[in-house]
């Protein structure tokens, strides 16, 4: 186990095994009010709800419920937190999970008091955040996409069959994080196979944005070595032993989301062209 440490990014993070006593400490600098944003239940399971609970209310909080964040977050489920922030009157987000309930928290923050649809604004017109903002703060429980301390907020509008990025800027990242690795550890395999595959996604961006030499690019040439690690787990790395054939490749691009605010939009026939590649790597 590393040892704890804190970092400002500017979101300031707790990391080690004792680090959600670091709640303990930020609690204080922000309202009564805090809105509870959680996914599909785990934390519930696994015990991480009633300790973060515990700590809210020696800390004198009250909570508004906000669970059933699912993966990918809804622009329906964004106006549904909207409103309860509201009608909460919720001075603080509190996100606990992984990076989808992080994302939705910081859409919450910018989208409650927007006076228009923040899915339009927001999404659309990829305009800054000139509205009040609600301060979010994060207790992460699977690794993956950074979300605990960016701005980047990705949400899904299954009637436009859009998914959409917006990365904000520094007045939305969370102002704190809490970062304790052993809340990974009931985690099932393909959630930390998910994981590790977004964490490569998100390197390979960066390796083939520009022609800049940053760290990113080491850390994609490092990649190289995890391949032989995840095959010892045994892990999938190909889409035909998911048992995909050819045929299925035209049905699969089109229930593909195309995700737009990133460096590049695909095409159907850029997609089907990925998929293909995949039939082909190495087993």
């Amino acid at each position: 186990m590393l040892g704890n440490f804190s970092y400002s990014n500017p979101t300031k993070l707790y990391f080690g095994e004792h680090s959600l006593e670091g709640l303990r400490k930020e609690l204080p600098a922000y309202g009564k009010n805090v809105l509870l944003v959680y996914g599909g239940g785990s934390i519930r399971k696994n015990g991480i709800y009633d300790r973060v609970v515990v700590i809210l209310k020696a800390c004198g909080k009250e909570i508004v419920e906000d669970g059933g964040v699912m993966p990918n977050p809804t622009v329906e489920k964004l106006y549904e937190g909207c409103r309860r922030a509201r009608e909460g009157k919720v001075e603080l987000i509190l996100a606990v999970g992984g990076g989808s309930v992080c994302d939705y928290a910081k859409a919450v923050s910018v989208s409650a008091y927007c006076e228009e649809d923040p899915w339009e604004k927001y999404y659309l017109r990829m305009e800054d955040a000139d509205n009040k903002i609600i301060p979010v703060g994060c207790v992460l429980t699977m690794v993956g996409t950074g979300s605990e301390m960016n701005g980047g907020s990705v949400i899904t509008h299954h009637g436009q069959k859009r998914k959409i990025g917006h990365v904000f800027g520094d007045n939305v990242f969370p102002k704190f994080s809490i970062l304790n690795p052993v809340f990974t550890f009931t985690l099932p395999k393909y959630q930390m196979t998910a994981g590790f595959f977004d964490i490569m996604s998100h390197i390979l961006e960066q390796y083939f944005s520009g022609e800049d030499d940053n760290t990113s690019d080491y850390i994609m040439e490092g990649l190289e070595r995890m391949e032989a690690y995840m095959r010892e787990l045994g892990l999938v790395m190909s889409v035909r032993e998911l048992g995909v054939t050819e045929d299925m490749l035209d049905g699969i691009a089109d229930g593909s989301f195309l995700m737009e605010g990133g460096y590049k939009t695909l095409t159907h026939e850029e997609i089907v062209g990925i998929l293909k590649e995949s039939m082909r790597a190495r087993t």
